[in-house]
């Protein structure tokens, strides 16, 4: 449950002394520009891998901005491949009573859904399909596909505001349709990003490895978001790992009872979880780092 920063509470003493964000929206170390998202605090949330908890990280922000912030929220899930009750929304932006939508007040959407229609294809298949022209997904490319996540971000902009998260599939290197892993996809954006890192066996590597790929390609971590899971203990390895990287946040929060419930039968289980995270504050830190990091690129 807790969050451990530099001696500010938000990183470095400038917010950018260590991250190479410059004051002009280009990077002097190959991060891209930011694109305007005209007061909607928007994130990307990637994963060091798959089935580490990266809803239940988004349903709890969305949760603390929804009902402790009471600001408007969206939640949006490109790429989303889930059965009825574990999607978190669907395609051509219609929510469905998805996990974040059961659990939160959050309006949920996503983009490019894969195809629901061949579920004995796995997402790897699905994309090899697409690229060898067996479905329209073929026609997608990865311009067209961020420019559609562009044109989505814009437009709840402007009717809205308030916040986005925006939960990316699988890990960071996973391959989106066309083929390249999504962090090279989503990287023209130039939004902020908060990884949650795999509790599991060798999860600490998988953690490295995704901070470190985010990095290299430019890309600003915000925050690492780890379970507190007491079998392999890998938050207390990341949380002393990163005192040496005092520009990122780590937050803690409990381990969750399952990662995927059975809906509605886990229902139950979920929702006093989230209720616990909710009248703990132990999400609040995150919402105040990311509101911190959305304050300095406004400042710039």
């Amino acid at each position: 449950m807790e969050q451990h920063t530099a001696t500010n509470g938000h990183g470095s003493t400038n917010g950018h002394s260590t991250n190479g964000h410059s004051t002009n929206g280009h990077s002097t170390n190959g991060r891209p520009g930011r694109m305007d998202t005209m007061g909607l605090r928007t994130f990307l949330i990637f994963g060091a891998t798959a089935d580490i908890g990266k809803t239940v990280i988004a349903t709890a922000l969305c949760n603390e901005t929804t009902k402790a912030l009471r600001q408007p929220t969206q939640y949006l899930k490109p790429n989303s491949v889930e059965p009825e009750f574990g999607a978190d929304s669907r395609c051509e932006l219609a929510p469905t009573p998805g996990h974040v939508q059961w659990f939160s007040e959050a309006a949920t959407n996503d983009i490019q859904a894969y195809d629901e229609e061949t579920p004995d294809l796995d997402v790897i298949e699905q994309a090899q399909a697409a690229r060898n022209n067996a479905d329209p997904l073929a026609a997608i490319t990865n311009d067209t596909f961020v420019d559609d996540v562009k044109s989505f971000i814009t437009g709840r902009a402007r009717d809205t505001g308030g916040w986005m998260f925006i939960e990316l599939l699988g890990g960071v290197n996973t391959p989106v349709y066309t083929g390249p892993p999504q962090a090279d996809v989503y990287r023209p954006l130039g939004l902020p990003v908060v990884l949650v890192g795999a509790f599991a066996l060798d999860g600490v590597s998988l953690t490295l490895s995704a901070w470190d790929s985010l990095r290299m390609r430019g890309y600003r971590v915000v925050a690492l978001v780890v379970f507190e899971e007491e079998r392999w203990k890998n938050y207390r390895y990341l949380v002393q790992h990163f005192r040496h990287y005092p520009a990122l946040p780590v937050i803690r929060l409990p381990l969750p009872p399952v990662l995927a419930p059975e809906l509605p039968a886990g229902a139950g289980e979920m929702g006093e979880y989230y209720r616990g995270v909710l009248e703990s504050g132990c999400c609040a830190g995150l919402v105040r780092v990311l509101g911190h990091c959305y304050g300095e690129d406004i400042a710039e």
